[in-house]
């Protein structure tokens, strides 16, 4: 039975181009843990195209209730470290719910995106 992992990644900005990184980031992300048959859930990632094109709001507050659910049925989160990561209001309260949960926390650098040695 396939199980997913919930990827966290810090998104909100002043700076829509930082958004936009963020966002490509975390596609990334998704992407090479597919490569390796990881399935992970981003919210950036699903949500981002349908917050913009139907002006949803992008903070942490509203979206709360929904990565609650997700990481509820997830079997792990992965946090990508990207700038602003530690600071990221979304980032803590996801990792705080694993924490809570008991779930398996993994930390993936965004400049040397690897899983046990496997470069992705």
């Amino acid at each position: 039975m396939s199980e997913f992992k919930y990827l966290a990644s810090p998104f909100s900005s002043p700076d829509p181009l930082v958004e936009w990184s963020r966002y490509m980031e975390a596609r990334r992300a998704v992407a090479g843990l597919a490569r390796l048959r990881i399935w992970a859930y981003s919210p950036i990632v699903h949500w981002f195209e349908v917050a913009r094109e139907f002006k949803l709001p992008t903070d942490a507050a509203f979206w709360q209730d929904a990565n609650r659910a997700m990481i509820c049925s997830s079997r792990g989160v992965y946090v990508l470290m990207l700038p602003g990561w530690k600071e990221s209001v979304g980032v803590n309260q996801e990792v705080a719910l694993a924490e809570t949960m008991r779930l398996p926390i993994r930390y993936l650098d965004p400049n040397n995106f690897s899983l046990d040695g496997v470069l992705i």
